[in-house]
């Protein structure tokens, strides 16, 4: 009881060491993780706690690090979940109505109030046992929806997770509360980190209802229109054109929703296997967070020199961030693992046949690529140490496939056509192709090695004719 009321005077006693003060919140925690390990078989005692638990989570002068173990703890101490969901209501009502009858709440203060009773009610949800076919867990959702308007946007954030949570709990609930999520995702003009966050709460629904994937009407806050909208689609767009820590987490969310045969799309698995080998892929993120991801009218060699800065940076990461949600140094981590589990659980098939679609995507890296490096006059060396190597891209995806024979014949088929549209494929490219084809070993029962033999003749002469590469190379 003492380190209690002492963890509530920490802000009124302005005087206070700050160093005694982190010293009593660190006890006062301690204590509340042994408590949902005692003995409440005292009547006098349990009374005692429930009164210093309730005190402590409707006053906002307690640390907000003591708010989960404080309601564990609650949970505990009540010898029914009734009676503690009925707490958790009162203690809610409490903090909501010191709210509208105090006259000296300020903005701050009611906002901090607000995020209270949000973090409450998502620790509860978090560890229920019970579902949406409760009415006392059914009501939380009336205590989660306000916080969605509020100026704050750390408020926002925190209703948007909740409401996740919340949804989890029921597909009837998953499915009513679906197009304010997608809005959420969709609304260009929201906070990064609260968009990430609603498309985190989509996932995990979409992995436990495959219906959450279908296309639906949501809000779009630009034009306040309803306009159809799916996950998947989002999801490719924040692939194609998102900066900043949105297209890693839609990376993520998408290596998650392909091993659970969610997503079955060979240009997404393409456009993962292009980021696993883009040398700049992490700087690039990095440079775009520190710009605010605004790019648009910046000079390229001032672009060049926030990545090189990034990539100075990312040498020094401590593991924090290496582990942080959003961090494209764990996103290459976690594809490293992905595309192994991918091919063992799914096969190697699908892996194979995206081979065209990473062909394409690389190829129009290269263009892209070579434009930037000649307007910011950098150095032939860097320009090439920046691009991704296609020869171990397609012997990548043919080792890992096993599918040999598709690799090639998609990699034959690929440079014939191309090389047949006005402007061709450039000879660097075209070299790099032959070269991973030089190493692949196709097997001898390929179904269709006849017509792989003729599209590597086909090859050849393009080889020959470009002068990509010599004789040998050729053969």
């Amino acid at each position: 009881g003492r380190y209690v009321e002492a963890s509530l005077k920490q802000d009124a006693d302005a005087d206070e060491d700050d160093e005694e003060d982190l010293d009593e919140s660190f006890v006062c925690l301690q204590l509340l993780k042994l408590a949902r390990n005692a003995d409440f078989a005292d009547e006098s005692g349990r009374k005692q706690m429930l009164s210093l638990l309730n005190s402590m989570l409707c006053s906002v002068q307690s640390p907000d690090e003591l708010v989960e173990p404080s309601i564990r703890a609650l949970a505990v101490a009540h010898q029914s979940e009734a009676e503690y969901i009925q707490r958790i209501h009162d203690i809610i009502a409490e903090v909501s109505d010191y709210d509208a009858e105090s006259e000296d709440v300020d903005a701050h203060d009611a906002a901090f109030r607000q995020l209270r009773i949000v973090s409450v009610v998502g620790v509860v949800l978090e560890h229920t046992k019970r579902n949406l076919e409760d009415p006392q867990i059914a009501s939380l959702s009336d205590t989660i929806l306000p916080a969605f308007a509020s100026a704050d946007a750390v408020v926002r954030e925190a209703a948007v997770i909740c409401l996740g949570k919340y949804a989890l709990l029921g597909l009837n609930a998953a499915m009513e509360f679906r197009p304010l999520l997608l809005g959420m995702v969709n609304n260009v003009e929201e906070e990064t980190s609260i968009r990430a966050q609603a498309l985190l709460a989509m996932s995990d629904l979409a992995m436990l209802w495959p219906v959450m994937l279908e296309e639906t009407d949501a809000m779009d806050m630009a034009t306040c229109q309803m306009n159809k909208v799916s996950l998947p689609e989002l999801l490719a767009s924040f692939l194609d054109n998102a900066q900043g820590p949105m297209v890693v987490i839609a990376a993520e969310i998408c290596c998650k929703l392909m091993l659970m045969g969610r997503i079955q799309d060979n240009t997404t698995l393409a456009k993962l296997v292009v980021t696993y080998f883009d040398p700049l892929f992490s700087s690039r993120i990095e440079a775009q967070k520190a710009s605010g991801g605004d790019q648009e009218g910046e000079e390229e060699e001032n672009l060049a020199k926030d990545v090189a800065a990034a990539s100075q940076k990312q040498l020094e990461a401590d593991t924090d961030d290496a582990t942080a949600v959003g961090s494209p140094i764990r996103l290459q981590q976690m594809l490293s693992l992905f595309f192994n589990a991918f091919v063992t659980l799914r096969g190697g098939e699908q892996m194979g046949n995206s081979t065209t679609e990473v062909l394409r995507l690389v190829s129009e890296q290269w263009k892209a690529g070579g434009a930037a490096t000649e307007s910011s006059r950098r150095s032939r060396r860097a320009k090439v140490a920046d691009k991704i190597a296609l020869d171990k891209v397609v012997s990548f995806v043919a080792n890992s496939s096993g599918c040999y024979g598709d690799v090639a014949l998609e990699t034959c088929q690929y440079i014939i056509d191309e090389s047949a549209k006005p402007g061709g494929l450039a000879g660097d490219v075209i070299k790099d192709l032959a070269k991973s084809l030089s190493g692949m070993s196709v097997e001898k029962e390929f179904i269709d090695l006849p017509l792989l033999r003729e599209c590597g003749g086909d090859v050849e002469n393009i080889l020959e004719e470009t002068g990509a590469g010599n004789k040998t190379l050729a053969k």
